[in-house]
């Protein structure tokens, strides 16, 4: 046994020269871990936003949603509100800031409500809820 953790750590450390320097044979299994991780990773985070997209479309039948944000431009408080609606052309999204209300056209999906709503506003996708 101890004869073959001798004949890995070895090739582990046997160095290739390149032109970019030099490298080992354990950096293959770094660069593969980490590969492995991203992909991973990538799936739970495509797998979260098609769940989010799923229940925002289900609560949309419901009801709008709404989001409120509160921040400070110029020493001046700025309140913002969004409300979000499903309707036969789409999904439109109204916005008012400090009693300026703006109207998105009707968007065909929540993927572009989403990009939308980060070109246009402080909001993104996650913050609309249902009022309680």
């Amino acid at each position: 046994m101890d004869e073959i953790i001798y004949q890995v750590v070895k090739w582990l450390g046997i160095q290739h020269h390149t032109v970019r320097g030099t490298t080992y044979n354990f950096m293959a299994f770094v660069y593969l871990a980490l590969a492995i991780g991203s992909v991973v990773v990538a799936k739970e985070l495509a797998a979260k936003r098609k769940a989010l997209r799923e229940r925002t479309t289900q609560a949309l039948t419901a009801a709008p949603l709404t989001a409120t944000s509160f921040t400070e431009e110029g020493g001046q408080s700025v309140t913002s509100t969004g409300t979000l609606r499903q309707d036969a052309d789409g999904y439109t999204v109204s916005v008012t800031r400090n009693s300026v209300e703006s109207h998105s056209e009707p968007l065909r999906s929540l993927d572009e409500v989403d990009t939308w709503l980060r070109t246009h506003t402080p909001f993104i996708l996650s913050d609309f809820r249902q009022r309680n």
